[in-house]
């Protein structure tokens, strides 16, 4: 196959249901490519939000310490080559480069004759990504990388990179409710799902996803001790960890939901409002007491499927004193947490 020949195959099987979510096709194929993925030192990146820039630091930090680095990350934006990278340090930073067409054509053509194998004896074809997946570990192979760099598609225990299985560093991002008909209707089921590339043995880098606002709040010099707090969201994940961190600054602090009777009446007595509750521009500017601070902890899709928070911004943002946008606000807090953890653990690991 020539370049344009590998791309329209992929294309084509991009076309395809696959019958089930499950690792038996994306397996087999990785074994009758002679499992590249086992000859890797792998990060594992998983979460909603922030993969791609978690995965572009930690690529780029490996390579300026002089690792030969490859990179899948997940989607490709302008170029299908853009998903598979290989980044290099040099003496005025990095160099990154996508695979070459040349070595596209090379895998899938490798690719393609394993997937004629599986479907002469009655197995079923792999999905795009999946043959995506494949060829980024074989390829990663063929350049000798040191660390291979790579990012969950979208879910987890069913994603198509999770035939991982000694990761040298799994990274969670920030999760948050998104894709909900595909992988849960609750943070709760979103985060089990993603948590599904954990492996025994393999050492784990989160962040609380509470710790960036307290963080926020004390950068910005916005104290909270005696100020009423409100929590918009009770999940275990953001909203309950929060009211305890707020009650431990000495604040007093109401837990509320989507739920909550006069719930307008009961947030416009907060000083401090932090909404988590998951749903799309949910805390209007009617629901704000003037000059408080609203935390927006929320990442959300808009009618239009852009990203929004759990507060109307352009209406709340003239009534409070102090707002944190989506995107922009809290997220970019978490990211520099998290890689603050990765750093850390990497030192606790090397005994640095």
């Amino acid at each position: 196959m020539n370049y344009q020949e590998a791309t329209a195959y992929i294309e084509e099987i991009r076309g395809r249901l696959a019958s089930d979510y499950s690792l038996d096709r994306v397996m087999k194929l990785a074994g009758l490519m002679g499992h590249p993925e086992r000859k890797l030192r792998i990060v594992h990146i998983a979460g909603t939000n922030g993969k791609g820039s978690v995965g572009a630091y930690i690529a780029n930090a490996l390579a300026m310490s002089g690792y030969s680095v490859g990179r899948f990350a997940s989607p490709a934006l302008f170029d299908p080559r853009e998903q598979i990278q290989r980044v290099l340090g040099n003496h005025f930073g990095t160099d990154t480069a996508w695979i070459s067409e040349e070595e596209v054509a090379e895998r899938i053509t490798q690719i393609a004759q394993c997937v004629r194998k599986m479907e002469q004896v009655g197995g079923e074809s792999p999905t795009a990504f999946e043959i995506e997946t494949v060829m980024a570990f074989e390829q990663m192979v063929r350049w000798h990388t040191d660390v291979a760099v790579i990012e969950v598609g979208m879910g987890g225990s069913t994603d198509a990179t999770n035939i991982i299985e000694k990761p040298v560093l799994t990274v969670f991002t920030k999760i948050s409710r998104d894709h909900t008909g595909f992988l849960g209707n609750t943070l709760e089921e979103i985060a089990s799902n993603k948590f599904g590339i954990i492996k025994a043995g393999c050492p784990v880098v989160s962040v609380r996803q509470e710790q960036p606002v307290m963080e926020m709040l004390k950068e910005y010099d916005i104290p909270v001790r005696g100020k009423q707090c409100v929590v918009l969201g009770r999940s275990n994940i953001v909203g309950k960890p929060m009211a305890m961190l707020l009650l431990h600054e000495n604040a007093t602090v109401t837990i509320a939901h989507s739920k909550t009777q006069n719930l307008a009446e009961l947030t416009r007595q907060a000083d401090v409002l932090v909404a988590a509750v998951g749903r799309p521009k949910f805390v209007t500017a009617d629901m704000v007491k003037p000059g408080a601070v609203v935390i927006d902890v929320g990442m959300d899709r808009d009618e239009n499927g852009k990203l929004c928070g759990d507060v109307d911004f352009d209406g709340v943002s003239q009534v409070c004193g102090a707002i944190t946008p989506v995107p922009g606000g809290v997220g970019p807090m978490t990211i520099s947490m998290l890689l603050e953890n990765t750093l850390t653990a990497a030192k606790l690991q090397n005994s640095l």
